[in-house]
Parts: structure tokens; sequence; C-alpha cells
């Protein structure tokens, strides 16, 4: 389900069209002022603890 919301930090996010959870979940940590893009800390890179990435907010839905 495609969240209306606009991200914010503290989310939890998956990508967008992934129902299985196949790209993992993540949590915002900031996100740029016009909103467009967040960084997110990904869960499933466990062979990079501390890499942060900054993602397209459209590419992106909270979870629920």
């Amino acid at each position: 389900m495609k969240s209306l919301t606009r991200i914010k930090r503290g989310d939890l996010v998956s990508v967008s069209d992934d129902p299985r959870y196949f790209f993992g979940y993540g949590i915002v940590l900031d996100v740029k002022p016009d909103g467009q893009r967040a960084k997110i800390h990904w869960f499933d890179h466990f062979d990079h603890p501390k890499e942060r990435q900054w993602e397209n907010t459209y590419a992106l839905e909270v979870m629920i």
C-alpha cells in the first residue's frame, strides 16, 4: 500500500512496489528541505553497518 503521507525522520520505509521486501527496509535519518531525497539506514546492509544512503523519496513508501 502506497503511503500518501510525507516521509519524515524516524519513519520505517521500504522500496515502493516490493511486496515481499526483497530490497529490505530502513529507517529515515534525515530528509532534504525540498522533501525529494531522504537519508536511509538500510537494515539489510550487514557488511556495511554505518553506510547511509540518500534515496529519492518517490521510490519509497512508509511501512504502516
